[in-house]
């Protein structure tokens, strides 16, 4: 099997994990939070701050694979509590109307979690996505 590997570098350092893995036309993103990737802390102490940033960091990926926010399918968002729901799912649209405006029309493929926690305290909001070529 034939993959491509994105790297992920956070302050200037590799993870032990890709950004995302492309194989054949299928991209694979790992979970996009709300960290600077320079600093690694948090942009934001709201669920718009790091909704925003996620959704920022997912199509900077979609890009450097090869492709465009508008070939996204799915997501799977992770939130630390429900009550962030609906500031989510309000930035989302802000985000996808300002740069992907064919998926407030025809929107992705979509799972919404409430987790017991995520890999800092202050972070609100994960997001793993799938998309295409």
């Amino acid at each position: 099997m034939k993959k491509k590997i994105i790297p992920c570098f956070v302050a200037g350092q590799q993870k032990p994990y890709a950004n995302c893995v492309v194989v054949g036309k299928t991209i694979y993103i790992s979970g996009m939070n709300g960290r600077s990737s320079e600093t690694g802390e948090s942009v934001s102490d709201t669920i718009e701050g790091q909704t925003w940033r996620a959704l920022e960091q997912i199509d900077q990926t979609m890009k450097q694979a090869g492709s465009s926010l508008k070939n996204l399918v799915k997501m799977t968002t992770f939130l630390k509590s429900m009550n962030d729901y609906q500031g989510y799912r309000d930035t989302e649209k802000k985000y996808f109307m300002a740069h992907a405006p064919e998926l407030v029309k025809e929107p992705v493929a979509s799972t919404v979690v409430q987790v017991a926690s995520l890999p800092k305290e202050d972070f609100l909001i994960e997001i793993e996505a799938i998309g295409t070529l």
